[in-house]
């Protein structure tokens, strides 16, 4: 009887939005392994979730992440956790924890693409260049021409000055994708510094026709 009642009082909690109580309740039941204490350790982790996410919005990020870890930890890595995670870890630039979840992401939602760009960009922001270009090309290799993957393969040989890699993997992402506004417009840069001036003209033209109240895209 005892634990239907914590049960009861933890759920009670929850509902009405007070995940501190309901936390301190549920906490008393998340160690046994019948059925209440199974209960007790997901609501208890939504709990904290609820809690992270009001962080989030106050712009309190370690607290969040102390909060999402102690839900991992209740019920293990699960995306929506992992993905509110990420955003506390890219917050704070804890870009090697943000790298290793996002490993875990992408097994997660193998067949997302968003997913690797950001595992590519965290790795680029590390310094681990070739790693980050690895990652998109295998990407390339399971989902194939993919306008995500062949931008920002671009923008990576681009921050490199290697031109001629960049403008082929820029030229393939408005192949995937003619209304790509970002596309063009690095399109433009680096075909610029390849000296490439009237074909820079086309696609700063191109980005202007797709986006005309962009106007970056009119100094440049």
């Amino acid at each position: 009887m005892r634990e239907v009642k914590l049960f009861s009082e933890g759920m009670d909690s929850y509902r009405r939005g007070d995940y501190a109580s309901a936390i301190e309740t549920l906490g008393r039941l998340v160690e046994q392994d019948d059925l209440p204490g199974k209960l007790s350790r997901y609501y208890c982790a939504m709990s904290h979730k609820g809690i992270a996410l009001k962080h989030l919005k106050e712009g309190r990020f370690s607290q969040a992440a102390e909060h999402l870890h102690q839900a991992i930890a209740l019920i293990g890595n699960k995306a929506d956790l992992v993905e509110y995670l990420l955003i506390t870890y890219a917050s704070t630039g804890q870009y090697e924890q943000y790298v290793r979840k996002a490993e875990v992401l992408s097994r997660m939602r193998s067949d997302d693409v968003s997913v690797r760009v950001r595992l590519a960009g965290a790795q680029w922001r590390m310094g681990k260049r070739v790693e980050a270009v690895m990652t998109l090309t295998e990407a390339l290799r399971k989902f194939g021409n993919h306008v995500e993957l062949h931008l920002n393969i671009g923008l990576f040989y681009s921050a490199e000055e290697k031109f001629d890699l960049a403008a082929r993997h820029l030229y393939e992402a408005v192949r995937c994708d003619c209304t790509c506004v970002e596309a063009y417009r690095y399109l433009g840069l680096v075909e610029s510094a390849r000296g490439n001036f009237h074909l820079a003209a086309q696609a700063f033209q191109r980005a202007y026709s797709l986006a005309p109240t962009d106007l970056s895209l009119i100094h440049i």
